[in-house]
């Protein structure tokens, strides 16, 4: 079982997810007076089944395999998570319940752009407007994450006239240790409607009263005051507000899909694979 700081390895992600598949783990096994931190393989492998049974996808069983793995003493010297007893239930999971792509097409990125355009010159657009349409640009111009974007700050961007570069000093889904920060750049576009570096410009200069705090560096901020720096979830909603005005179906495509939208359109216009792998900061190409 990881000590303490063992587990500060954890992303906070993980840490969340691995803390709700095991309260779930937990209460099973108390219902059956067994210890969740050294229960026979035979439970585990009970336990994943039973997931199945109740109609849980291959991710959802994955995670908990991955949870209990993660703090169940070692059994017959393996991780839980590798014992063969348990690689077989997950291998017979997948065969039946096999994983599908969240989206089996993409949404015209032209459509989108085609709404900012239309919504007119930054200086005359609403504050909500204003902060909607940087979102948009940034996650289309960049394909980032809205984690990604969350992360972007004004004490580490660097204005070149031609480009803006933010370095993230905040830990990214995809660094390693070791790793140097990621940096984000946002190039000039022929379009001053839809031209990014010019939206990050006129969206500084409309909130520069409302960063009357050391907390409020974050580039994007709350609309309403007190206009706190937000979070990924809030970014992700305002991709989602602007894919709706503009017409896209949103019960079927989320803020995140603007990065499939973004780099399908850019490998249509010849981008090669591995340019659009590092404009996502992908490590696989699929």
């Amino acid at each position: 079982m990881p000590c303490a700081v063992g587990r500060l390895s954890w992303r906070t992600g993980t840490r969340t997810a691995y803390n709700s598949a095991w309260k779930k783990w937990t209460g099973w096994c108390s219902e059956r007076e067994a210890d969740p931190f050294q229960a026979p393989i035979e439970l585990v492998a009970d336990y994943l089944a039973t997931l199945f049974q109740d109609g849980k996808e291959f991710s959802t069983i994955n995670g908990a395999r991955s949870a209990i793995s993660a703090l169940h003493e070692h059994i017959d010297g393996l991780p839980v998570g590798q014992h063969p007893i348990v690689k077989r239930v997950l291998a017979g999971v997948f065969n039946e319940r096999t994983p599908q792509p969240r989206y089996t097409e993409t949404w015209d990125v032209e459509t989108v752009l085609q709404y900012l355009a239309g919504l007119g010159d930054n200086s005359i657009l609403s504050d909500g407007n204003l902060t909607h349409k940087l979102a948009m640009l940034l996650a289309l111009t960049t394909a980032s994450r809205a984690s990604e974007i969350q992360g972007l700050n004004l004490e580490h961007m660097v204005d070149c006239d031609s480009h803006i570069k933010f370095t993230l000093a905040k830990l990214t889904k995809t660094r390693k240790v070791g790793e140097k920060p990621d940096t984000v750049t946002l190039h000039e576009y022929e379009d001053k409607r839809l031209d990014v570096v010019e939206c990050t410009r006129a969206y500084i200069r409309r909130t520069y009263s409302w960063r009357t705090t050391s907390d409020r560096h974050q580039l994007l901020l709350g609309i309403i005051e007190p206009h706190k720096p937000v979070c990924t979830s809030t970014i992700s909603g305002w991709l989602k507000l602007v894919l709706k005005a503009a017409g896209i179906d949103t019960e079927v495509f989320k803020g995140h899909s603007t990065r499939a939208a973004s780099t399908s359109k850019a490998k249509a216009k010849g981008l090669s694979v591995a340019d659009v792998m590092s404009m996502a900061n992908w490590k696989r190409a699929n």
